[in-house]
């Protein structure tokens, strides 16, 4: 069964006043050119959905992160707008399987296209901020709202050491889901315990680690993870 566009809206915590703003959010170029009547797609709104979520990320990181400087508040910035973790929240909302896309873009998947889900995504957000009366809270309640969701630990994405994070964001891209820890073993006496934990991709289990910490085991399982992705060929 397709979607509806009110279970979009649900999951976007957001009832568009004006649907027509919603449908050209969702309108490809590709799907505009073969059907006579469509005179708008997303090209627009994108650009401005652009600026829009890169004012919400400079909030954001501005008013959670005061004591970082200017570079590396723009290195937290370009990760939270880049094209894989944009397409990452559009996957997270099941946009794909809402885009009005032509027959091309369907027979080649570009409905799961990264490029096609991050444009939407700015699109959408565009679209919400004008339908809002150019109130920017609701965009921004739901762009802050799908990164705390998505990356538990955001401001720790800038960490050069992260392996979860790399692992979470490669888990949203591939299987929509997010890596599931589960603590396997505990020994040794109180103050020198050491945890096991096993990493879940895609409701099976894929690696192990162990740490002092439950939390430095769980870094450890999601470095094998990532490991075995790249002896696999799977890349991240």
């Amino acid at each position: 069964m397709t979607p509806t566009l009110s279970q979009l809206q649900e999951k976007l915590g957001y009832s568009f006043s004006d649907s027509r703003l919603l449908l050209e959010a969702l309108t490809h170029p590709s799907f505009a050119a073969e059907n006579d009547g469509v005179e708008s797609d997303n090209q627009r709104l994108e650009f401005y959905g652009d600026a829009i979520i890169q004012l919400i990320m400079t909030r954001r990181i501005f008013g959670r992160c005061p004591d970082w400087g200017e570079g590396r508040m723009t290195k937290l910035r370009a990760i939270f707008t880049r094209q894989s973790t944009l397409a990452t929240m559009a996957r997270h909302l099941d946009l794909g399987s809402h885009l009005r896309i032509g027959r091309g873009e369907r027979l080649t998947e570009g409905a799961n296209r990264p490029s096609n889900l991050c444009d939407a995504f700015e699109a959408l957000c565009a679209a919400i901020y004008m339908d809002a009366g150019q109130h920017l809270e609701p965009v921004a309640d739901l762009v802050n709202r799908l990164i705390d969701e998505i990356y538990p630990d955001a401001e720790g994405l800038l960490d050069e050491d992260n392996p979860k994070g790399a692992l979470q964001e490669y888990a949203q891209q591939h299987f929509g889901s997010k890596p599931i820890y589960e603590t396997r073993e505990i020994v040794g006496p109180d103050h020198l315990r050491e945890f096991t934990v096993a990493v879940y991709l895609d409701n099976r289990e894929f690696a192990t680690g162990t740490g002092g910490k439950r939390q430095k085991a769980e870094q450890e399982a999601a470095r094998a993870a990532l490991e075995r992705l790249l002896a696999e060929g799977e890349g991240v």
